[in-house]
């Protein structure tokens, strides 16, 4: 009943996501970083390639350990105050569609995990197929770090929220 009424309160509000209030929910498989970057990490099985680093922050792309052709990575881009400390919330911040990137385009979710960290996650066309590794396991795949352990709830937690903007603006029935 916890979890139901929790997940209602989230679908409804925009109310920051806290390590503690998901400690009962399962965690995203699996559930060791193998790459941390200060406020937030990287589990297991994904392939971290650091692509760019600017003034303003570092570019991250990460794909499937063993991927398929068909599958596509996810670009993260981190404010370089991301790169210290810890963050024990995580905040939907936004849904950017259609972000120029790369010659092409991406849809950038934005989540804010404290004050000087804001990352930015471009993310190919979600076709409404939740299979795509992106959203059925990229964003799961990334978590903020509330300890030196990051047992923060992952990034795939605010799916819900930015699925709703885009059924209302790229999938009509």
């Amino acid at each position: 009943m916890k979890k139901l009424i929790y997940f209602l309160l989230l679908l409804l509000g925009s109310q920051p996501l806290n390590a503690s209030d998901l400690s009962e929910a399962p965690s995203a498989p699996p559930n060791t970083c193998s790459a941390r970057f200060g406020e937030w990490c990287v589990l297991q099985d994904v392939s971290t390639k650091f692509v760019d680093r600017t003034q303003e922050r570092d570019v991250i792309e990460l794909s499937p350990a063993n991927p398929h052709p068909y599958q596509q990575s996810i670009v993260v881009l981190a404010e370089h105050g991301c790169l210290e400390g810890f963050s024990s919330e995580m905040t939907y911040a936004g849904l950017e569609l259609d972000r120029p990137y790369a010659g092409g385009t991406k849809d950038a979710l934005s989540v804010k995990l404290s004050q000087s960290c804001t990352l930015r996650i471009l993310l190919p066309r979600w076709s409404g197929d939740s299979l795509d590794w992106p959203y059925r396991t990229g964003l799961s795949l990334i978590r903020p770090c509330p300890d030196e352990q990051c047992r923060g709830p992952s990034i795939g937690d605010l799916r819900s929220k930015f699925e709703i903007k885009y059924r209302r603006q790229i999938i009509r029935p």
